[in-house]
């Protein structure tokens, strides 16, 4: 079909009209590229002195100085930051909008970092919008109230909001990964310690095996003895002893000291300052001593049933005073004393304990000096996982005592995952503790309470009991029979203070 004329050339200058808005068009779509281009360039090289603005215009707002969060968000800028520049409501200037973002990988960053990029990054957006108030506001003053009024308010409303998201964010999720951090921490600081232990071990076994073909217990005592403990009073505490006369002499500690000279006292751990004694000569001779009363007071049935029972009763009601059910603990305070009464598990007991430097299978050196005097230790230099827990202030009693108990039992777990000797001695010994522990680490760090005054008293008397049964005073060190006969009647004595004030 043939066009007239008139229509052809209107249709041709139509089409040449077109095609130049298009290329009008893309032209100034590459002008405005180059343009955000240098902008980008231009807010890049003056970062610094944009953060500086932002950090004085908080200031302003708030009249202090900037706090710690303000600095820390700051910094979170390196690796996530964007920044926009939107005209106010009613300017009659074109929109200039310039946004400059930095993309960040968060593949290789763990659930607790991407939290607290989050909480960074609301912490900055809320800077923004601080500043952006100040302006708003400045600009209402200079413009006399023509400006909109809404945009202020509903950022102040915006503003409100996150500050009570962040603090939602404090009280419930920080603390709560607070919790996991300082598990995980403890759980790490274990497994060192634990490699640690077990290198030092098999150093020392490889030297005793190098030095001497029968790397015997009593060998391995001998050669830790001349290195650790000081005898260098030896001679003269036995000459003194040979010196006395009547009932001034002491047979059975005059013995030890002649044993301890030819270097035939093993011991795992010198206690000599806990027990009072005046120098580790005389520690290590009365432990001796101490062993062989210990020894003979427990050939009689009924002073082994009064110990066991005596020991269940005190930590049962212990737990009940602090509203604790001692169900469970019962259970397996009863299931330990079964394993250790079996002759047959005797040998395996005392590998494991060996290989903990438990040197002999005595009251002492078990229950007294590796279990006992052992958790004391840890209760004066706690791990530094535990202190950040109990001293969080952002936590309550009540969770500080629930994280704490849950540090313990991870702990525990960690370490029953390393035994080499399952359902030995130490796995029983670790599912009795999964009871008592959490309930004495409370009681001893935490705030002042009934507990913690029963947790220091029920210590204080045992270290009491130790103390005595190593005096001259309260214990006669002249036989075996009549020092084990002085041992129990103080055992009698501390276990009926601690039942009274429990009752009490």
């Amino acid at each position: 079909m043939r066009l007239s004329r008139p229509l052809g050339l209107s249709l041709i200058g139509a089409t040449l009209g077109l095609t130049l808005i298009v290329a009008l068009a893309s032209y100034f779509r590459r002008r405005k590229r180059r343009k955000t281009i240098r902008q980008i360039s231009s807010v890049q090289s003056t970062k610094v002195s944009t953060q500086t603005s932002t950090e004085s215009s908080r200031t302003q707002i708030r009249g202090g100085t900037p706090n710690a969060d303000t600095h820390s968000s700051h910094n979170s800028l390196a690796d996530f930051k964007i920044l926009c520049r939107t005209p106010l409501l009613g300017s009659t200037s074109s929109v200039d909008t310039l946004t400059f973002s930095q993309n960040l990988d968060t593949t290789g960053l763990s659930a607790e970092q991407l939290c607290e990029l989050g909480i960074d990054n609301l912490k900055t957006a809320m800077a923004h919008w601080e500043e952006a108030i100040e302006k708003l506001v400045d600009r209402d003053d200079r413009t006399d109230g023509c400006m909109e009024h809404q945009l202020p308010q509903h950022l102040r409303q915006i503003l409100a909001t996150c500050k009570r998201v962040q603090q939602i964010y404090e009280e419930r999720v920080y603390s709560t990964l607070s919790t996991h951090i300082a598990v995980d921490s403890a759980i790490l600081s274990l497994a060192e310690l634990d490699r640690a232990y077990t290198e030092g071990r098999s150093r020392h076994s490889s030297l005793i095996s190098g030095s001497f073909d029968d790397a015997s217990s009593d060998i391995d005592s001998f050669v830790s003895a001349l290195d650790m403990a000081d005898l260098s009073d030896l001679e003269e505490q036995i000459e003194y002893q040979q010196n006395l006369s009547g009932d001034e002499q002491l047979a059975l500690y005059e013995a030890a000291l002649l044993e301890l000279e030819h270097g035939s006292v093993p011991f795992r751990t010198l206690r000599t300052g806990m027990v009072n004694c005046s120098s580790d000569t005389e520690f290590l001779a009365k432990l001796h001593c101490i062993r062989l009363a210990m020894e003979y007071m427990f050939k009689d049935a009924d002073t082994q049933e009064w110990f066991i029972e005596s020991g269940k009763m005190l930590l049962s009601d212990l737990l009940v005073k602090a509203d604790r059910d001692p169900d469970d603990f019962e259970v397996a305070f009863d299931d330990m004393m079964s394993y250790v009464k079996d002759p047959e598990n005797l040998q395996s007991m005392n590998d494991e304990l060996h290989a903990r430097g438990v040197k002999m299978l005595s009251f002492f050196d078990v229950v007294i000096d590796f279990i006992l005097f052992d958790s004391f230790d840890d209760l004066e230099n706690p791990p530094s996982s535990v202190i950040a827990v109990v001293q969080n202030r952002w936590l309550s009693n009540g969770f500080k005592e629930t994280a704490l108990a849950t540090a313990v039992w991870s702990v525990l777990k960690a370490k029953r995952r390393l035994l080499k000797v399952p359902k030995g001695f130490i796995f029983h010994f670790y599912s009795l503790s999964e009871h008592i522990c959490p309930l004495l680490a409370w009681g001893f760090m935490g705030p002042e309470s009934e507990l913690k005054e029963l947790c220091v008293f029920f210590k204080d008397h045992v270290l009491g009991f130790m103390r005595d049964v190593f005096s001259n005073a309260r214990v006669r060190y002249t036989t075996v029979e009549a020092m084990a006969e002085d041992i129990l009647l103080l055992s009698r004595q501390r276990f009926a203070d601690i039942s009274t004030k429990l009752a009490s």
